[in-house]
């Protein structure tokens, strides 16, 4: 190729890119009855067929039928029409078909958890079942390509004997074979659009595509723009037609830098170019979804961390990714940023120069915590260096790990109330859990703690067993045989990823209001057992009232009661102690997929449903007001600053806690210049032991002129929980509680 092609291929015109992807995306869900009917009539010729041949049938019929549409200010080939619509992760159109063969098991699973979810004890978006916060083996694709991998399941499939095993394997090769007839089509579809088009930067992209799309992903790639090609189409391939949320797209600096120092020592690539394909590469995710009506995409990238040998991953990519966010403005992918002692500062100050840049798009990843906390758990250490990130912040091990980590939500104030109301337990609850009723007359705060640790273990193990109940017949429900073939073990071992066929199968409970649950046992503690202010019958009869009437001792509460987040030694390792024995009661039961579980203190938004209707707890909070966020404090009492903060929860021994644990921190917009002290956080956050860290930088002002007058601030964009939103797009509850954060001293 020329240079002067080379040249036109450069050429990004940001805004004339989300034109044509509005345009196009507005018209969606597009109408694929056609295909879903040659589906079924194909599944109604063999009654009685697998999830397995019926998830095969599928990716035949799209291979042959599903339009594939190229978009002339894009060089990628990605986008397969199935009927998905414009703010979807991936679990429908097309690729839920299979799922919807199952509705009556699926309500049967949802009708079961309907009554704990009303009496807020637990929640499940997905059918105890976790569809969504997967990845592709990317490093597995790249370096085999679809034909190696496909190689390797026939070779597979001549040695199985097992039916469900040859079927599995069976329907790998169907999917692997499809996705190279799709990729083929796509190069078809740019040689005809190549007949009429005339613009030189345009005919130079297409011709790209012409000429890769044939041969990436099917081989392996050998430039930076085939190894981007490959991401992109694998991702979009895999969720539509898998039906499940393929929301990573890797750890992308680490992935694309070989190719990128070879192409720039070839002079096959220019900074500037590759800078264009990473505009290209990154926008498509905001330029898919309508952003105006606030959608969670749940995609991710993860950059830093540590490759396989250990070394830190800090390179010209990394960078170049850094500077799209920070000149486009992005707000979706999320940038999960991975980061260890190792680090040079360089990389410390390129982070906090974008935490302050009001993007609020980036989340902090301690690599040696993380990696430590996966390897404990059993995991090779050089597997656990490629973790990744998605979601929000949901772990896994890329390549060979499938995590159901973002389905099971558990409200640890429940258990509390519980244990200090055990009159208050339905029949389901006696049904599911062996409940410990002597919670209000212990006489010692030991013994009612002793209370409360029985009743979290009872329901974390009633909990953890409708899960794997339901996880072991998640690969019946909804196969990704397509995925699968991505992630090592898959193919090895003849299973599928939703069957326990990855090198490493884990889930995770992720326990909610942490912060309150501290404060609330600290005031038990002090209030009811070593002061004697008042016995547990007041204490109910306080708490019942929402503090009406006892206005003083909600002010004592307040005032005297030392709180976790201002870190006092007493409050810090009391926390301390708890966090160890949660993640010793989460961690550790069968999962159904061959796999355990994994203590996680992860929250996403329940923390602000849950507080909602949620009773007064000890701590000072009144009923309605939200629980703590992820593995953050109450926000009650005195806030003696961001570092207190921070200093309080890396006192939370989070390598027990392999899902992680999130801490937030909001810093006042007239930070936004002081690098230098979002650098020094960051690092004492690292060097502290902490799991993962958001700063969001808003200003009390601006969020409220924001909230009056929504047309003039479309720009301002926050971090929610675990993702970003425009401000104004968000439901008014939201805004109040994110409102409610700045002003709560602009320090949690």
């Amino acid at each position: 190729m020329s240079s002067s092609i080379l040249q036109d291929f450069a050429i990004f015109d940001g805004a004339e890119f989300f034109r044509e992807m509005g345009q196009f995306y507005s018209a969606y869900p597009a109408d694929v009855s056609d295909v879903e009917e040659e589906w079924r009539r194909r599944v109604r010729s063999g009654p009685g067929l697998s999830s397995f041949r019926c998830k095969a049938l599928l990716y035949e019929v799209a291979a042959e039928r599903c339009d594939v549409h190229l978009f002339r200010q894009s060089p990628f080939y990605y986008e397969i029409v199935t009927g998905r619509p414009r703010n979807s992760h991936g679990m429908d159109g097309l690729g839920a078909l299979v799922l919807g063969l199952h509705t009556d098991e699926i309500e049967h699973v949802r009708s079961s958890i309907d009554c704990f979810e009303q009496e807020r004890l637990f929640s499940s978006w997905e059918q105890l079942i976790d569809w969504d916060h997967h990845s592709v083996g990317y490093d597995n694709v790249l370096a085999c390509g679809l034909g190696g991998l496909r190689e390797t399941a026939s070779e597979r499939l001549e040695r199985s004997s097992g039916e469900t095993e040859q079927e599995f394997l069976a329907s790998v090769v169907t999917a692997l074979d499809s996705l190279m007839s799709l990729s083929s089509r796509f190069a078809d579809r740019a040689e005809e659009m190549l007949d009429t088009e005339d613009d030189p930067a345009v005919r130079a992209r297409l011709l790209r595509i012409a000429e890769t799309a044939r041969r990436v992903p099917a081989e392996p790639a050998r430039t930076f723009y085939e190894a981007l090609s490959g991401i992109l189409f694998m991702r979009e391939a895999c969720a539509s037609l898998d039906g499940i949320g393929v929301c990573i797209l890797g750890h992308l600096d680490r992935m694309l830098e070989p190719y990128y120092r070879s192409d720039i020592n070839a002079g096959r690539l220019t900074e500037a170019e590759a800078k264009s394909l990473l505009q290209a590469f990154l926008a498509a995710t905001d330029a898919r979804f309508d952003l105006s009506t606030g959608p969670e995409t749940a995609t991710t990238v993860n950059i830093g961390g540590q490759d396989r040998s250990g070394r830190p991953v800090y390179n010209e990519v990394t960078r170049i990714i850094c500077e799209v966010f920070l000149e486009m403005r992005l707000v979706n992918p999320k940038v999960n940023a991975r980061i260890c002692a190792a680090h040079p500062d360089e990389y410390y100050n390129l982070l906090a120069r974008a935490a302050l840049s009001g993007c609020n798009v980036l989340a902090i990843f301690n690599d040696e915590t993380i990696i430590r906390a996966h390897a404990e758990r059993g995991k090779a250490v050089e597997d656990c260096r490629l973790y990744v990130s998605g979601g929000c912040q949901e772990l896994m091990l890329q390549n060979t790990e499938v995590n159901f980590r973002g389905c099971i939500y558990l409200n640890l104030l429940k258990v509390l109330e519980l244990t200090i109301h055990p009159e208050r337990s339905t029949e389901a609850d006696r049904e599911h859990f062996i409940l410990d009723d002597t919670g209000p007359a212990c006489g010692s705060f030991e013994a009612f703690y002793e209370s409360f640790l029985n009743n979290l273990k009872s329901v974390l193990n009633g909990v953890s067993s409708m899960g794997a109940d339901a996880g072991s017949h998640a690969w019946r429900i909804n196969p990704c045989p397509m995925t699968s073939a991505t992630v090592s073990g898959c193919i090895e071992n003849g299973r599928d990823m939703m069957q326990g066929g990855a090198k490493y199968n884990s889930s995770s409970i992720s326990l909610n209001g942490f912060g309150t649950l501290v404060d609330s046992l600290y005031s038990i503690k002090e209030l009811v057992y070593d002061r004697r202010a008042f016995s547990m019958d007041e204490l109910k009869r306080i708490l019942d009232e929402n503090y009406r009437g006892h206005e003083g001792v909600r002010r004592r509460i307040l005032r005297e009661i030392p709180k976790y987040g201002q870190d006092q030694d007493d409050v810090n390792a009391f926390a301390r102690r708890l966090a160890a024995d949660i993640a010793r009661l989460a961690s550790g039961q069968d999962n159904g997929r061959g796999g355990k579980f994994e203590a996680s203190l992860f929250s996403y938004g329940l923390f602000h449903k849950w507080g909602e209707v949620s009773p007064a707890t000890p701590d000072g909070r009144l009923a309605g007001e939200p629980l703590s966020r992820g593995m953050g404090p109450s926000g009650y009492g005195t806030i003696n600053g961001v570092t207190a903060v921070i200093n309080s929860a890396c006192s939370i021994p989070m390598d027990k806690y392999p899902g992680g644990g999130v801490l937030d921190i909001s810093l006042p917009i007239g930070m936004n210049k002081r690098f230098d002290i979002a650098a020094a956080l960051i690092r004492r956050f690292i060097e502290g032991g902490g799991s993962i860290l958001q700063m969001n930088v808003m200003d009390n002002e601006t969020l409220k002129k924001a909230r009056a007058n929504p047309l003039e601030y479309p720009w301002l964009v926050v971090r929610v929980y675990g993702f970003s939103a425009r401000y104004v797009s968000l439901p008014a509850d939201v805004q109040d509680e994110i409102l409610s954060r700045t002003q709560s001293g602009g320090q949690i």
